[in-house]
């Protein structure tokens, strides 16, 4: 694998310092990161055309002694260095599955994926929790972690009762949980004054989690799954508000009702399932209260003092969209409308994991990966995640920085490699400069990958940006060879 180019000096820069055991798996490793961000694709034939790098490829996947997680704990420390200088970064944590073996699909080829969705079913493929970070105005930084794992063939069949009375360590939320502290030991390490905030969807909202962020001191925000019991200011006029000991209980919006609005803020809310793109004016409540979380195995509910955020859609929505309406737990104090907007402008960057999940699967192919084992899934598809991740990055510096320069993202062989490839395809009354602002040079990029939109009002997507960026980096090889043989 001849990577001498931009995309080996960045493998080299996230995955360099695994420790692998050997320094030659080390190299290995960086060779596939290069060859990964060159040919992004789940499938190893794809990825690497020489069948001799195929072979290495499988044999540091498949037979290499030691876990994935050497690879995780090496990106996830080059993400952290990456934000040095800033004071927060926003982190959002979410789940995510890979459907890597269908119903009629030989199970001896990969005996043990779990199943995804239901026995009947037949789905196999593995679960991840990822942390992905971003610097506060929503650029991506990259992956500070993944957590692999797979479930069994049986469904859990245990009353819901049973399940809820587990420890935090044996549900599968743990995996959330290690995945931030594994990010927080990043930041204490590489980047000491550095703050993250976790932003957790709904699937974050469990009294375990809950509890366990409290304990550790973590900055969280949690979407709520549902409305939860708080301590009441004062005694409910029906008993049946007293729900396990003597705490007077009531609706978490029913006191944030007695509040007066903060006042109002407008977002943008991106298009989804076919829903249009469109900006919503949201009216906003915010107060501290204390949520009295359900423990089954004890008899008096958890105290966990929370400032509740609480926005609701105004006016009339379009025919088909959803009314936007969020209730937010967090530990960061808010006392007025500028603190409740942060609050809830970070929380809306957590939509940027889900975007980062489509490239990873839908311009990455990682449900295509072919691989026989949990852990040779998760290596391959860690290299992906941060490949998508850098795919991103690119993708939202062009949208919100893009007069910056493109030396910063690009190298000098692929920005004459891009200039030489749009001069060939220019019209005669476009000019091409030698060193286009990085805006632009993404448009090119995007364009070389199928992009035909007008950037103001279509910007180019990660898939364009990622098929533009294979024809720039065959170019650049071959430019950066000839100047090394005149040599």
């Amino acid at each position: 694998m001849r990577k001498t180019n931009e995309f080996a000096r960045w493998s080299r820069g996230v995955f360099g310092r695994a420790t692998l055991g050997d320094a030659r798996r080390t190299t290995r490793l960086v060779e596939l990161g290069a060859a990964a961000a060159a040919h992004p694709d789940g499938r190893i034939s794809h990825a690497l055309s020489r069948a001799s790098d195929r072979q290495g490829a499988y044999d540091f996947l498949e037979r290499s002694a030691g876990s994935y997680r050497a690879l995780a704990e090496a990106m996830g420390a080059s993400t952290a260095s990456s934000c040095r200088g800033l004071s927060e970064v926003i982190v959002p944590v979410d789940a995510a599955s890979l459907s890597l073996l269908g119903k009629h699909d030989d199970p001896d080829h990969a005996k043990d994926f779990g199943l995804i969705s239901t026995a009947k079913d037949g789905i196999r493929g593995v679960h991840v929790v990822s942390a992905l970070v971003l610097a506060p105005d929503g650029t991506v930084q990259g992956v500070a972690d993944m957590r692999w794992w797979s479930r069994g063939l049986r469904p859990d069949r245990r009353r819901r009762a049973a399940r809820e009375g587990r420890p935090l360590e044996e549900t599968e939320l743990w995996h959330w949980a290690e995945a931030i502290q594994s990010t927080s030991g990043a930041f204490r390490d590489e980047a000491p004054g550095v703050v993250p905030w976790f932003q957790l969807d709904r699937g974050g909202d469990s009294w375990r989690l809950m509890a366990w962020l409290r304990e550790g001191h973590y900055r969280f925000t949690v979407r709520a799954r549902a409305d939860r019991n708080v301590l009441a200011a004062k005694r409910p006029s029906s008993r049946r508000r007293m729900v396990r000991g003597r705490h007077p209980l009531e609706s978490a919006k029913t006191a944030l009702r007695r509040q007066p609005p903060l006042g109002t803020l407008k977002i943008k809310v991106g298009a989804r399932e076919g829903r249009p793109a469109r900006e919503v004016t949201l009216q906003v409540r915010a107060s501290t209260v204390v949520l009295a979380l359900r423990n089954p195995r004890a008899w008096e509910p958890i105290q966990m003092p929370v400032w509740a955020v609480w926005v609701r859609e105004l006016g009339r929505i379009p025919r088909g969209a959803e009314r936007v309406e969020w209730l937010l737990w967090t530990n960061v104090k808010v006392e007025s409308l500028a603190d409740a907007a942060r609050v809830v402008k970070n929380y809306v960057l957590r939509w940027r994991v889900e975007e980062w999940h489509r490239a990873w699967k839908s311009d990455c192919n990682a449900e295509k990966m072919r691989l026989h084992s949990v852990e040779a899934t998760a290596r391959w598809g860690t290299i992906l995640g941060a490949v998508a991740a850098r795919i991103e990055r690119l993708k939202q510096l062009a949208r919100t920085k893009p007069d910056q320069p493109v030396d910063d993202e690009l190298s000098v062989y692929e920005l004459r490699a891009l200039v030489l490839l749009k001069r060939m395809e220019a019209r005669r009354t476009e000019t091409i400069e030698d060193t286009p602002a990085l805006g632009r040079a993404v448009q090119w990029i995007a364009e070389l990958g199928g992009h035909e939109g007008h950037a103001p009002k279509r910007p180019p997507g990660a898939t364009v940006i990622a098929r533009g960026m294979q024809k720039v980096e065959l170019i650049a090889a071959v430019l950066e060879s000839q100047e090394r043989d005149r040599k």
